[in-house]
């Protein structure tokens, strides 16, 4: 069976690199589909062979291995049946035409001014969120020892406007806008360089440092990965040294995460050993063994949540009832003096952690997209429902997606819609990419409107112009 297994996920392996390769020969360095492809190898190729060889060592929900394993034969047929519903879905024939967004955001200037605005709004949101946080806390070095157990929910947080240290991550995106600012910035109006080299590095510090007061890898890693592909597709305007102090950001973070913080949680949780301390070599090992079983963890969390999601009934959890609760999860709950319930996502995680969740507790198991849609639609269900999504996702990519002479802000927001999507794909639970990540959307919601006012002036200037020359 594992032998059997394993073919099956080396095969679709091969069909998501066939898809590719056909991909590259239709011209495109990065779309829509690049990201896609390399989400559903990592989550569903990669992770079921790794699981399949290292077993419970790589995963979260020892329970849901224990009781159902790696999945059956099923298991791999259905996730290859629904990557291919999805392109299938994606490579459908249609007419759709990028013309109301390249109209409107072709050029560099235009968005120069309301992405500045942005930046200083955000920041001081942020800003604020995060003091706020701090002082709950009870300092600034004691935010970042404490931000392990914070974030379990071990250390409890008392106050009525806890609701504010949601917009924290409005830190994150500042910091995405000032970077795509600085690229832009050298080709729009060279005046700005030197503010937007200033703002980047202001930007960077404050950001590595709310990063680590969440304790959280995505946190950070979705803003970097994100950066990193602006700096890869605005390849006409960018710069090497934006590189190198993104790099310079992340090798930051990696030492305060993995090294810094975890020390300090250790020398207040354990005492001193006495046995002969290890070596060098052996130290290093150790240490990279656990940050591999700590990334491919919570890498196999999608997958291992699809095989629960295979032995629970139809509508078990409800109808659609997350959707439902959504209302909810925007009203600050301390401030009005009710306890939120944890709905379906407490029914979920019961079911897949084999018991309740500690009251004040985090550590919640949504089904991902494909047990999500295969609980509440069967198996007929999510495959139709892949094609349908295939078939959006590709609408964004046809609508989003800018031209070689994009700028660096067009991309961005081509990325956080994609990004985005891609997170529905792992969690599978809409209130996580509504909620998390409202900033995103409120900036593209202001930058596309100031570029569409932007459109009518000219078209209206133009109009005129064209009637006084006519007369």
């Amino acid at each position: 069976m594992p032998g059997l297994l394993a073919s099956l996920y080396l095969i679709l392996g091969a069909l998501i690199v066939a898809v590719e390769i056909q991909r590259i020969r239709g011209g495109r360095l990065i779309d829509a589909l690049f990201l896609f492809n390399c989400a559903y190898f990592l989550f569903f190729v990669f992770v079921p062979l790794n699981v399949l060889t290292f077993g419970e060592d790589v995963v979260r929900q020892k329970y849901a291995y224990q009781t159902w394993s790696h999945g059956d034969v099923w298991t791999a047929l259905a996730l290859m049946l629904s990557y291919a519903a999805f392109v299938l879905g994606y490579f459908r024939k249609k007419n759709i035409h990028k013309v109301a967004y390249n109209s409107v955001c072709n050029g560099k200037e235009y968005a120069i001014y309301p992405a500045l605005w942005l930046i200083g709004g955000f920041f001081a949101i942020g800003a604020l969120s995060l003091v706020y946080h701090i002082n709950l806390v009870g300092g600034i070095v004691e935010t970042l020892k404490l931000a392990p157990r914070v974030r379990t929910g071990e250390f409890q947080l008392e106050g009525s406007f806890l609701f504010v240290r949601q917009f924290a991550y409005f830190l994150a995106t500042a910091f995405m806008l000032s970077w795509a600012v600085y690229i832009d910035a050298a080709e729009a109006d060279r005046k700005f360089l030197g503010w937007c080299w200033f703002l980047l590095m202001l930007l960077g510090i404050v950001f590595v440092y709310y990063a680590l007061s969440t304790y959280g890898r995505r946190e950070f890693l979705y803003t970097f990965i994100i950066c990193f592909l602006v700096w890869v597709s605005a390849r006409r305007y960018r710069k090497w040294g934006g590189l190198a102090w993104l790099l310079a950001l992340y090798g930051l973070w990696f030492v305060l995460y993995s090294i810094w913080i975890p020390s300090t949680v250790q020398a207040t949780t354990t005492v001193q050993a006495t046995t002969v301390q290890a070596t060098t070599v052996q130290v290093a090992i150790e240490f990279l063994w656990d940050a591999y079983l700590r990334t491919t963890q919570g890498l196999a969390d999608s997958f291992m949540h699809f095989v629960a999601a295979q032995h629970a009934t139809l509508w078990q959890f409800g109808f659609l009832s997350d959707l439902w609760e959504i209302p909810a999860h925007f009203l600050p709950s301390q401030l009005l003096g009710f306890e939120r319930p944890r709905g379906m996502l407490g029914q979920t995680s019961e079911f897949i952690l084999g018991r309740p969740l500690e009251h004040g507790l985090s550590g919640e198991e949504p089904l991902g997209l494909h047990g999500y849609l295969l609980v509440n639609f069967s198996y007929i269900g999510m495959f139709l429902i892949f094609y349908l999504l295939g078939v959006g996702y590709r609408f964004i990519d046809t609508v989003l997606r800018p031209d070689g002479s994009g700028s660096a802000l067009n991309w961005l927001m081509f990325f956080w819609a994609t990004v985005g999507a891609l997170e529905f794909l792992r969690d599978g639970y809409l209130i996580f990419v509504l909620k998390f990540r409202f900033s995103w959307w409120l900036a593209m919601s202001v930058l596309l409107w100031s570029s569409w006012r932007l459109s009518q002036r000219r078209t209206f200037s133009c109009n005129t112009s064209t009637k006084i020359d006519e007369s």
